[in-house]
């Protein structure tokens, strides 16, 4: 198969194109940047071509150049990695499978958005009885005054845009310190359409799950045992064998008969052990890799499932393989993570070199991936 792998510099993308580039003819696709003139020398080895277009941003120019990229590469499958490439061709895809050939290895938007929309799928949670951590929609900054004023939500407690990805425009306010600090800053101008949450302490566990029509084909949990400078994304990461976070996510994948990959996200309380349900990736995530090294090639199964129409049987993975994104992720957390100085540089350092009681582990350094990794940096820089 010829295959189109977006946002093609992303460690979302990497995990895809390690797994399919042995057995497919792969393309990258990345908008145009500062670094373009290096794609010949820094490509991945298992992409024929990297292949340019505009910003996505402009949701109709993009998918037109998909729609032509497709056509004259004859591109077979198109892999969205990547949150907003995600989202465009979700709205699209009805249009771009009726003008072309290929196959768009994502969800339609209408049953998309309800898993990827904070707000909405809080509402189907409860709907459907699953525990989530207290959480009151916000149009804007003053809504959420309102309802501390009222004494609806008390610190400390977190905001997230309903729609944002990598902890995007994610706040924690452990204080009205910290929230008259924010009302002072630009960003509170322009914030809105928003979850305020209570902020509940404890690991981070991730419910990773492959399903056609609502039905599970198989999943994997796993536990977040290093995120990023002062987010949330997971750099390091263990396999676990959790049942409730995998029951969960069946309830919600069932309930929107959702057909694909998706991610969910889970709390765990540390009082008491208990999973609330945060938010979910109904796309690649960025440890896509690990799920692949633990033993479930879930790229190329969802390519089977739903493009060859060939059945994927359950299948089982390692518990506790630990896998570690060495660099950019946990270097730059080093540097980056707040506040800033020599001990929160050894306590990062101290996280990285922890082997948190794994059976094996892994890194994403690898030589046939170093160039990538350099240029993910250079992309995002």
């Amino acid at each position: 198969m010829n295959i189109l792998v977006t946002n093609c510099f992303s460690r979302n993308a990497l995990a895809v194109i390690n797994s399919l580039g042995d057995t497919h003819t792969l393309y990258g696709a990345a908008p145009e940047n500062t670094f373009s003139f290096l794609d010949g020398f820094l490509k991945h080895e298992k992409l024929t071509k990297i292949l340019r277009h505009s910003s996505p941003k402009d949701a109709q120019r993009y998918g037109e150049e998909i729609i032509r990229i497709i056509r004259r590469y004859r591109i077979d499958v198109v892999v969205p990695t990547g949150t907003t490439e995600t989202d465009i061709l979700s709205q699209y895809k009805t249009e771009i499978e009726s003008q072309t050939n290929a196959k768009i290895l994502v969800e339609t938007y209408s049953i998309l958005k309800k898993l990827t929309d904070k707000h909405l799928l809080m509402q189907l949670a409860g709907e459907l009885d699953i525990s989530v951590p207290s959480t009151e929609y916000c149009q804007d900054v003053s809504t959420l005054q309102n309802l501390i004023n009222a004494n609806k939500i008390s610190f400390p407690f977190i905001v997230k845009p309903t729609r944002s990805y990598a902890s995007k425009g994610l706040y924690i306010f452990q204080n009205q310190n910290d929230f008259e600090r924010f009302l002072q800053s630009d960003a509170s101008k322009t914030y809105t359409a928003f979850i305020a949450q209570e902020y509940i302490e404890g690991e981070i566990y991730d419910a990773c799950m492959l399903s056609q029509k609502g039905k599970v084909v198989y999943g994997l949990t796993q536990c977040r045992k290093m995120t990023w400078a002062n987010t949330g994304s997971g750099i390091i990461n263990i396999t676990t064998k959790d049942k409730e976070p995998q029951h969960i996510a069946s309830l919600l994948l069932n309930a929107t008969r959702y057909s694909g990959i998706s991610m969910f996200e889970f709390i765990r309380r540390k009082s008491d052990g208990k999973f609330f349900l945060i938010e979910c990736n109904p796309k690649i995530w960025g440890t896509t890799d690990l799920t692949i090294q633990a033993g479930l090639d879930i790229v190329q199964d969802a390519i089977d499932l739903l493009v060859s129409n060939r059945a994927v049987k359950e299948k089982s993975y390692t518990v506790g393989l630990l896998y570690k994104w060495i660099f950019p992720e946990c270097v730059s957390s080093m540097i980056l993570k707040k506040p800033r100085g020599f001990k929160t540089f050894v306590s990062e350092y101290k996280k990285t070199i922890d082997n948190y009681n794994a059976t094996a582990c892994i890194t994403n350094i690898r030589t046939n991936s170093f160039v990538s990794l350099i240029l993910e940096v250079l992309n995002k820089a």
